[in-house]
């Protein structure tokens, strides 16, 4: 690749990670945190969050200021996980459990006798939990889902 883009293409590369790398100077730059310092004038603070969950969409809208934990909150569902939904885990005697992280501790929402039953009661405490940063099952519009979330573009 050219040491410098053509007019009209995107600079920088896409990193293994999934985020889009900027070389100036000699230096890597995330591409969302330079977007971040060209449209505050400030570099960030914290974490830059991607919204739709996608690490190369470095749209302006589809940025935000986060802290650490606000970033995790909208990770999507594990590709280990045997429910197919987050915060959802099957149980021992049969049917499933619904669990959620909150306050570094592991809140026990109840158990259900199907998954879909456990991954609504997932959504309703992740919505009061974490607000505008919960990646949900089963999202509303406007809302980010937690599966495979790079099929996102109302934020492209």
């Amino acid at each position: 690749m050219s040491p410098v883009a053509p007019k009209g293409s995107l600079a920088g590369s896409i990193h293994k990670f999934g985020y889009r790398l900027i070389g100036i100077s000699g230096r890597q730059w995330r591409g969302h945190q330079l977007a971040w310092l060209l449209m505050t004038g400030l570099w960030p603070k914290h974490q830059i969050d991607h919204i739709d969950g996608n690490r190369a969409n470095n749209a302006w809208r589809n940025l935000r200021a986060a802290s650490r934990s606000e970033n995790a909150r909208n990770r999507s569902v594990g590709a280990s996980t045997k429910s197919g939904y987050k915060g959802v885990y099957p149980h021992v005697t049969g049917g499933y459990v619904a669990k959620i992280r909150f306050g570094g501790r592991g809140v026990h929402l109840g158990c259900f006798a199907d998954r879909a039953s456990a991954a609504a009661a997932y959504d309703q405490a992740a919505r009061e939990a974490f607000g505008s940063f919960a990646a949900l099952n089963f999202p509303r519009p406007g809302e980010v889902s937690c599966h495979r979330r790079s099929h996102c573009s109302s934020l492209a």
